[in-house]
């Protein structure tokens, strides 16, 4: 047998500890990257959840306080904002969307910081209801109760609004209107519509969907000739910024103003005569 030459053993050897070296080499730089990146994830998740926890914190502190000033200012490091958005006007689009049955107030009354009414600042004139999902099957009916003083009267008028004409054989509910609507940059599909006359001392609408299994939008229009509706409270967004990274978390909640307990809501108790 031939055997090879001594440099050319010895040049096998370098080329197989070089491949080997390569090999280890390219192992150990993937192992570091990956670590890094696993450091860096595991960082920016810390700092994420220090960053929501600090707006949720202020949230909570907007939500306790009075209707003040929204807070600002940093803690840790951590930059944080909370603004504020009144709810009402010529418009109002629930933040939430309603089941079946579940009242909403909507304020025909304007509040004070404290939560009494002032009626001296009152909504009069016509209301247009919108509701339904664009993109549901659905056809919800829509339940309205109008609580109102009349001299030294509490009263409450019941509106009932149904866009089946089947279900209205039997029901006997007042049409609804079927078309394309735009509240709050929601798509609706339903309306109706009321007034509230200047005669009488306005208090609230009770709004209620029935007939959906789903949750429904519900929003309101008011007469642009009109004084707006007054405010129904408001949405607050916290902002919390982490001041090395700039990573930024976001919360959203709505605060209105606090209405009758369900229970209340399907009728009106009074020391007075009540006309129903």
């Amino acid at each position: 047998m031939k055997k090879l030459p001594k440099n050319s053993t010895k040049g096998q050897t370098v080329l197989i500890i070089l491949l080997v070296m390569a090999i280890m080499l390219t192992i150990g730089l993937s192992t570091i990257s990956s670590s890094i990146t696993d450091i860096k994830i595991s960082q920016e998740t810390e700092e994420a959840s220090r960053a929501f926890y600090v707006a949720e914190s202020a949230l909570e502190e907007s939500l306790l306080l009075p209707f003040g000033p929204a807070p600002a200012g940093s803690i840790g490091g951590i930059n944080y904002q909370v603004s504020k958005q009144e709810q009402g006007g010529e418009e109002f689009l629930l933040p939430s969307l309603l089941e079946a049955g579940k009242p909403q107030i909507i304020w025909l009354v304007g509040h004070e910081e404290s939560g009494s009414l002032k009626t001296d600042e009152n909504y009069t004139g016509p209301v247009d209801f919108y509701w339904g999902n664009k993109e549901s099957s659905e056809k919800p009916a829509l339940v309205v109760s109008f609580s109102f003083k009349d001299g030294g009267n509490y009263k409450v008028s019941r509106y009932n609004f149904d866009p089946d004409e089947t279900r209205r054989n039997t029901n006997h509910f007042d049409p609804a209107n079927v078309g394309s609507y735009t509240v709050g940059g929601q798509d609706l599909k339903f309306s109706a519509s009321m007034n509230i006359p200047e005669d009488i001392q306005p208090y609230f609408l009770k709004l209620a969907l029935i007939y959906n299994s789903s949750p429904q939008y519900l929003g309101v229009k008011v007469s642009e000739a009109n004084p707006k509706l007054p405010s129904q409270g408001f949405c607050f967004e916290s902002n919390a910024t982490v001041e090395s990274s700039g990573i930024t978390r976001k919360i959203k909640q709505c605060k209105l103003w606090q209405g009758l307990p369900d229970i209340f809501l399907w009728g009106l108790f009074s020391g007075q005569n009540l006309i129903k």
